[in-house]
């Protein structure tokens, strides 16, 4: 079955909705007819479309933080004379976006989104848990806002992550493991050049 959210209204009204792959559309086509059909057809591209363009959007601002702290190279982090857009990362974003768009199946990317999203949750636990630490508390800002309850909050969030990680799939895994090791090599690329440019000056 695709991996596709199906409101009542297509749980009710589709006979076919496990088999189906525009479960939306084929519910609208039998209680709305043609035209009905069109314009779920037309909103899911609508909606798709700028939720691409705004992942394209956000993905690129991320690319140009971790170049401008020095974790990514400079190159992402160059910022366009006239936009003042980071115009690397975004034209970097949206192209690895597309060739990912058109090289697989909706339900294979949904599931590599929900797996990087899921590490960056995971990630963002485990450095909470790392912020609270005696050691850290010297060489980072105070708080604006603690997590009630201590560690029980992260420490819970971190197991829910792992414990949904671990049914990935074997494609999934290789898939998510090899954008890992890409953006491992960026960062030691970036790392490196930054100690080359410090033994210079």
């Amino acid at each position: 079955m695709p991996i596709t959210s199906s409101p009542p209204a297509a749980l009710g009204t589709l006979p076919g909705l496990a088999t189906s792959k525009t479960p939306l559309a084929d519910a609208a086509a039998l209680f709305l007819g043609a035209s009905g059909a069109a314009l779920i057809t037309i909103g899911a591209i609508c909606s798709t479309t700028g939720n691409n363009m705004g992942q394209a959007l956000s993905g690129s601002r991320n690319l140009y933080a971790l170049a401008e702290c020095g974790d990514l190279p400079a190159f992402f982090g160059r910022v366009h004379p006239r936009f003042r857009t980071p115009a690397n990362a975004v034209v970097v974003t949206s192209v690895v976006s597309l060739v990912l768009a058109v090289s697989g199946t909706f339900a294979v990317m949904a599931a590599a989104s929900a797996i990087t999203r899921l590490i960056v949750y995971l990630a963002t636990c485990a450095a909470t848990l790392r912020l609270r630490s005696p050691a850290a508390v010297t060489t980072v800002a105070p708080a604006s806002f603690v997590v009630p309850f201590g560690p029980v909050i992260p420490l819970t969030a971190i197991a829910i992550a792992v414990t949904i990680l671990a049914g990935v799939t074997a494609p999934q895994f290789y898939s998510v493991t090899a954008a890992i090791a890409a953006g491992a090599v960026l960062y030691l690329f970036a790392t490196r050049a930054a100690a080359g440019q410090a033994t210079v000056d």
